[in-house]
């Protein structure tokens, strides 16, 4: 598969499970910014920062995550650490 659609694809996955552990209604994908990207055995680690903003801008909450994914880009672990505003 092309780099860079797997790394979408990967991005996509990212974004769903920091928007669903944390409770967030949506999560555009510009809020999410992935720092690390690597292969540990078969599984992607992806490391990074989030920010989840109001309708005026305003930052409601910002943290960091870490998301582990299996090769078929199944959820293993999450660990989110948020820091609310």
């Amino acid at each position: 598969m092309n780099s860079i659609l797997m790394a979408n694809k990967i991005k996509r996955h990212v974004i769903e499970a920091i928007r669903i552990f944390r409770g967030l209604p949506i999560l555009p994908p510009a809020d999410v910014k992935i720092e690390i990207l690597e292969r540990k055995d078969k599984n992607y680690i992806i490391r990074g920062n989030y920010k989840y903003s109001g309708i005026l801008g305003n930052i409601i909450e910002e943290g960091e995550f870490e998301v582990e994914l299996d090769n078929n880009l199944n959820l293993v672990t999450v660990k989110i650490t948020p820091r609310k505003h």
